[in-house]
């Protein structure tokens, strides 16, 4: 790499550090640091594990990155702050990386650069690394994920292992993770020969094996919340359940949470497809009730102008995109859809969130790709 070449990537890693810098800074001014509400949830769960050295419920384990990141402050009598700065240092390393793995993918560093900056100017997704909460550490860890897919040069040991590292730090920094399984596992699938695709099916139902024991222990160790109430509830919102709801839903009394789940689809399929469209609108367009007219704008506005140019330049997108890593991203955005559709979407639209640096990199790909790929 020659000297001028060195210096303008050092150049765009310090735009983005400043802009990230500034942007928190903003944040914290307007909104300020949270602590409270579902972070005690955390803090409380860090002080039990320093006490007794295991979690008071299994469900904790799938939002352990957290916990124990505020269990070592603690330690460090650094406080909830410390936590928080650690925390935020984790996704500030994971914009960079990401810039890194997309000026490598694409070989355009306006690429990586604009799509990272857009990504902390969306105060609605960056918002969240300024709480102390699991999303925090949830979505540079999903960037983290999606970086070093995008970093792949072979099948080999050393790049299984690192995936199924990260692809672990997704699933313990919220349940929701466990959506990535699949995809994962998809873009391994489609990068091997005949003789490894043998023993990739052995391995897939191990994986598939935790994906359901995730499932179950979620669903069936959460006092408020499991697969029947939120059946029942037909919550468009979670936790918000709908009173006008059809009373004439068929359930199953079956331990398994999916088979539950499978049930109420068969036996209750006109009930559940009316659902599932509204859910899917709130869950793409991001509008809610209570939010303001002008908040609801910004998000039609900003939403609908990546879904144009991402159809309207989806020839451009496909050409961009190996068939492992569309693949990847396809299937991660049906699971997520899908899951929304069958169970309610969040308050603040954070499962959607979890999917705007695969949306926003599609978006910036389409307008400023030029060079076809040519690694798989």
């Amino acid at each position: 790499m020659n000297n001028a070449l060195f210096k303008d990537q050092v150049k765009n890693y310090w735009i983005i550090v400043l802009m990230w810098l500034l942007a928190e800074a903003f944040y914290a001014w307007k909104f300020g640091f949270n602590f409270q509400l579902e972070a005690t949830k955390y803090i409380n769960e860090a002080d039990f594990i320093l006490t007794n050295h295991h979690f008071s419920q299994a469900r904790y384990l799938f939002y352990s990155s957290t916990i124990f990141i505020i269990a070592l402050s603690f330690l460090l009598k650094t406080g909830v702050y410390g936590a928080l700065v650690l925390i935020m240092a984790i996704n500030l390393f994971s914009y960079l990386y990401f810039y890194k793995a997309l000026k490598f993918y694409f070989g355009n560093k306006n690429i990586g650069l604009l799509v990272c900056l857009l990504l902390i100017t969306f105060w609605p997704y960056q918002i969240w690394s300024i709480c102390l909460y699991t999303e925090n550490i949830f979505y540079s860890s999903v960037i983290l994920l999606f970086s070093w897919l995008l970093f792949f040069k072979k099948i080999n040991i050393r790049f299984l292992i690192i995936t199924f590292l990260i692809l672990a730090l997704v699933i313990i920094s919220r349940p929701l993770g466990i959506l990535f399984v699949i995809p994962v596992l998809l873009f391994i699938f489609l990068h091997l020969n005949k003789k490894q695709k043998i023993l990739f099916y052995f391995v897939s139902i191990f994986f598939l094996i935790i994906l359901n024991l995730v499932i179950q222990t979620v669903f069936t160790t959460t006092s408020d919340w499991s697969m029947k109430r939120s059946v029942l509830d037909q919550s468009l919102i979670c936790d918000i359940p709908d009173t006008n709801g059809n009373k004439n839903i068929v359930l199953s009394d079956n331990s398994s949470q999916l088979y539950q789940l499978f049930f109420y689809i068969t036996h209750n399929f006109s009930i559940a497809f009316k659902l599932a469209l509204v859910r899917l609108r709130y869950f793409f367009l991001m509008v809610r009730d209570y939010y303001s007219m002008a908040h609801n704008t910004y998000l039609m506005v900003y939403l609908i102008s990546i879904y144009l140019l991402i159809i309207f330049r989806f020839k451009k997108v496909y050409t961009a995109l190996s068939k492992p890593l569309g693949a990847f991203i396809l299937s991660v955005i049906l699971l997520f859809a899908l899951t929304i559709s069958l169970q309610c979407d969040d308050y603040h639209n954070r499962f959607f969130l979890t999917l705007m640096p695969i949306f926003i990199t599609l978006t910036v790909v389409a307008v400023f790709y030029r060079k076809q790929i040519k690694n798989s």
